[in-house]
């Protein structure tokens, strides 16, 4: 039985959405938007919140004729969202019976022990195991297990309530009726990638347009989580010294696909060196932190705008510190053999992935409510 979901992806550069056909094989996307948040200058920076849910409320314009969802998923990237990954541990002298019950049972008698809340103004969107540990091995606990040791990493994320709030009058105009659910990019995307790919250590690494995102999967759970202010329109602003940014990003562009002169190359070349030094520096600082809890793997995947991939790669596949890190860049083609598209649509990277998640059963992933 097939039935029609919207997913809204919500980054801080662009916002994009897309009409999601499932009981198919494969996730089938069709009608696919995706509209820029701002200008890129910092006047606008400042604004970002404002012209984000005016960026939502043009680009559901588009969807006025569409059947109505049952479902709309939105999927908050940085800096919409906040955060959090704990280990949970217990112990027993015996064996007992572990259930996917007694995950959900262990983590709440854990906020309660600890009288964790979510703070006044905050919006609770998910709280999730991403893996669990019975005697050190990892389980998606589909049947007991007898074992005296359960470590669980569990994830939280919380959003601005005004925000969203605002995401759901606007979306609720587009759709009165649907469902609508709130999520964040970090975890869906490490979800899907953990589900495709072969690997169960990565670093998963978005760079948005003013904020860069850095999580760390190691044995198949999700370790680690940080992110810090500076993303691709603040290297594009650097590059372009007060020239225009359009400009400046054209030149990034062909200068990453040597197409440019040697003489403009090389007057690029090193703006982009000093421009692309503040992403690094924070890079490395965000990598030692977060191999004070977990080993740093060398397999990156890179999500980014398309047209930004390309020069990003050649900042993230190098040596920081002592991390020798291998960027794998998530382009369009990656979801080529996983994703339909109709007529209407066009592969979008953010789109795709978050169309795989809903997609899926999600039979790995114990959800606490």
């Amino acid at each position: 039985m097939t039935s029609h979901e919207c997913v809204i992806d919500i980054g801080s550069a662009s916002v994009g959405v897309c009409m999601l056909e499932k009981g198919k094989a494969q996730p089938v996307v069709s009608k696919t938007v995706r509209t820029s948040i701002s200008s890129g200058t910092e006047t606008a920076k400042t604004a970002i919140a404002e012209l984000t849910v005016q960026a939502v409320q043009k680009s559901l314009e588009s969807f006025v004729k569409t059947a109505p969802p049952q479902f709309v998923r939105v999927v908050l990237a940085s800096p919409w969202y906040d955060a959090k990954i704990r280990t949970i541990t217990t112990k027993s002298e015996r064996p007992v019976r572990v259930t996917a019950d007694t995950v959900i049972r262990t983590i709440k008698q854990y906020f309660a022990q600890k009288n964790e809340t979510t703070p006044a103004g905050r919006t609770l969107l998910e709280s999730i195991v991403s893996q669990a540990y019975v005697n050190g091995y990892p389980t998606a606990l589909q049947q007991p297990l007898l074992g005296t040791a359960l470590r669980v990493n569990h994830y939280t994320s919380e959003a601005d309530t005004q925000f969203t709030d605002q995401i759901l009058a606007a979306v609720k105009k587009a759709f009165p009726n649907a469902k609508i659910t709130f999520h964040s990019f970090a975890f869906v995307a490490f979800a899907v990638l953990r589900a495709l790919r072969d690997e169960n250590n990565f670093v998963l690494l978005d760079v948005g347009g003013e904020i860069t995102d850095v999580g760390v999967a190691h044995h198949d759970g999700f370790r680690f989580i940080g992110t810090f202010p500076v993303g691709t329109l603040s290297i594009t602003r650097a590059v372009a010294q007060g020239g225009s940014l359009a400009d400046a990003a054209s030149r990034l562009n062909l200068y990453a696909k040597n197409e440019l002169s040697a003489d403009e190359s090389a007057a690029i070349g090193g703006k982009f060196s000093a421009a692309t030094e503040e992403w690094k520096k924070n890079f490395k600082t965000l990598l030692e932190t977060a191999a004070e809890e977990v080993a740093i793997p060398q397999t990156t995947f890179l999500f980014g705008d398309t047209g930004e991939l390309k020069w990003l790669e050649n900042i993230v596949s190098a040596t920081h510190g002592p991390f020798s890190i291998r960027s794998v860049p998530v382009t369009p083609d990656f979801f080529q053999p996983f994703v339909a598209i109709d007529e209407e649509a066009f592969y979008d990277s953010f789109l795709c992935v978050e169309s795989l998640y809903f997609h899926r059963d999600r039979e790995r992933l114990i959800e606490v409510h």
